[in-house]
């Protein structure tokens, strides 16, 4: 009787553990296709938050030098399985991407040729040539074609092909999400909970009158009533709202680079070399933005692509920001291009970045942080 336990015993787990088994190979077999899921949320994220972004004039401004994250689908819903048409040309398919690797200048010849949309031209690079980002030789190889199209281009300038590129670079570069997480995070975290709690960091006049207590903002319509002030707009009660917002967005902004000079060392390799190639061109006579940008930024990143880990990056944008740098101890360089194309599209759009957050992003919460982000690109 005993044995007959035993024997039922060991049956029973071992048909747990192949139901185990089996469960187990089915979710890993259906985690690369969640993975491309999750991957092509993130890239179509953009249309979402900019649709419930500010649009005054001076936000628009901000908008035009703030890097949004570029959206990238994929037409292919498994881009491994080629279509069964052009599977006979696998074999002259590799070899093509394998001469395109390997010619650095000559694929950025291509790209930079004046029929090729640059919207195609991102696909073709990060979907289909340079989809092994992780590996350390591909990615070098990534960045030299970048450095090419930018000296070909003269620079970063709005929609170019090089804007392009580094703005999906610096969403899937490897380990640029988890050094995002420890800068940006925290800080987004913040903001976020204080939109569900009701507070803005928005400096508009109209949402800073409505935030007001119910007893201000009576006594705000009757000074406008007898004429003691313009209108709501310019009282003294609301303009000190505005201005205290704008202080708590300094404040914010203060913080978030005092702990990016902090972990600046941190930072991913490829990232650094991508910000050193910016600054280069800028330097060696680039044109547009980049080289406006280099010569206001006190740079002293390596022109080298290989960039080493004493090359940290900083800025030194206004006084408060340069004190905040000289109290980190840490060297600046690549000011502009940190705050402007990796940490203001990073805050403005935490999701496309990755960036964990234990609430959702309310609307209210994506003014606030586009408020965040445009501060950021101002001060670059």
């Amino acid at each position: 009787m005993r044995i007959k336990e035993l024997r039922a015993l060991l049956a029973a787990e071992q048909r747990l553990g192949n139901e185990a088994r089996s469960s187990a190979e089915a979710a890993s077999a259906a985690l690369p296709h969640l993975a491309r899921q999750h991957v092509n949320l993130q890239h179509s994220l953009q249309s979402l938050g900019r649709s419930s972004l500010p649009g005054s004039e001076a936000d628009n401004r901000s908008e035009q030098r703030l890097a949004t994250p570029y959206t990238l689908m994929c037409v292919c819903p498994e881009p491994s399985v080629p279509p069964a048409a052009l599977r006979p040309f696998e074999r002259s398919f590799a070899a093509l991407l394998w001469i395109l690797r390997s010619e650095p200048a000559a694929l950025a010849a291509i790209l930079s040729h004046e029929g090729t949309p640059p919207t195609i031209a991102v696909q073709l690079l990060i979907n289909f040539i340079f989809r092994h980002l992780w590996q350390p030789d591909e990615e070098r190889r990534f960045l030299l074609v970048v450095k090419h199209l930018l000296e070909r281009t003269g620079g970063l300038k709005a929609d170019n092909l090089p804007m392009l590129l580094l703005g999906v670079y610096f969403r899937v570069a490897p380990g640029v999400s988890a050094w995002l997480q420890a800068v940006v995070g925290d800080t987004v975290r913040r903001v976020v909970a204080l939109a569900h709690n009701g507070c803005s960091l928005v400096a508009d006049s109209a949402d800073a009158y409505a935030s007001l207590p119910q007893h201000v903002r009576a006594q705000v319509d009757a000074d406008v009533q007898r004429g003691a002030c313009f209108n709501k707009e310019t009282h003294a009660a609301v303009q000190a709202s505005v201005a205290a917002r704008r202080g708590d967005v300094s404040d914010v902004c203060e913080g978030m680079l005092a702990l990016a000079l902090k972990l600046a060392r941190a930072m991913p390799q490829g990232v650094r070399s991508a910000l050193c190639l910016i600054q280069t061109v800028g330097i060696t006579g680039g044109g547009g933005e980049t080289a406006e940008r280099a010569q206001r930024s006190d740079l002293n990143l390596s022109a080298d692509a290989n960039v080493d880990g004493s090359g940290a990056v900083g800025s030194a944008a206004d006084s408060r920001i340069g004190a905040t740098r000289e109290r980190a101890g840490v060297p600046i360089g690549g000011a502009s291009s940190l705050l402007s194309l990796l940490l203001a599209p990073a805050v403005a759009f935490p999701e496309a970045f990755a960036i964990l957050l234990p609430l959702a992003v309310t609307d209210n919460a994506r003014r606030s942080l586009h408020e965040v982000a445009c501060a950021l690109v101002r001060a670059s």
